[in-house]
């Protein structure tokens, strides 16, 4: 990022400094910077950048889209809304129709995936000090399988992780 970046945007009227998809290892992983980038030493540098000069940190998620590259698609399938056959359902691919990897939906009624969103959300929202969150591909997520509880449609399941992320993002001191 060249310096003095920062400095150009607050005058020209914006308010929002948003780090786009990239700075994380995988989706699904949005609470872990990809090392091979130079993110995990410039995040703290650059939120706080950012906020000196008024502008508000946000960066972008695909709350619900799980790469074949991450950790929780290689531990945790059961976190997975799957098929009739017990497979993870894929979404498509994640680098734009190059190539592997494919992508799963998270099953956002499943605690394990509960948990994870929980964590994930509280490290961006209180230890990173992210003031807003992009929550994307909402649309393509909501695909109707097999869930942690039984009849349960893509859309209950969508708000209920939903829900849940704004729990987690939500100050101790908010009713």
């Amino acid at each position: 990022m060249p310096n003095g970046w920062q400095q150009n945007l607050k005058p020209l009227g914006y308010t929002f400094f948003h780090m786009d998809e990239g700075y994380q290892f995988a989706r699904g992983e949005y609470a872990t910077p990809d090392a091979a980038l130079f993110f995990p030493m410039a995040l703290p540098r650059w939120k706080r950048k950012a906020m000196t000069q008024g502008l508000v940190p946000g960066v972008w998620t695909a709350p619900f889209e799980v790469s074949e590259r991450s950790w929780l698609f290689e531990h945790h399938p059961e976190w997975l809304v799957h098929n009739a056959s017990g497979k993870p359902i894929h979404l498509g691919l994640v680098d734009g129709g190059h190539g592997p990897p494919l992508c799963a939906r998270l099953r956002p009624n499943h605690p394990g995936a509960q948990e994870y969103l929980t964590r994930t959300y509280r490290t961006l929202a209180h230890e990173w000090g992210i003031r807003y969150i992009k929550l994307d591909f909402m649309e393509d997520s909501a695909v109707e399988g097999y869930y942690h509880v039984a009849n349960t449609t893509a859309l209950e399941a969508q708000r209920i992780g939903i829900e849940t992320i704004r729990k987690s993002c939500r100050r101790a001191s908010t009713p």
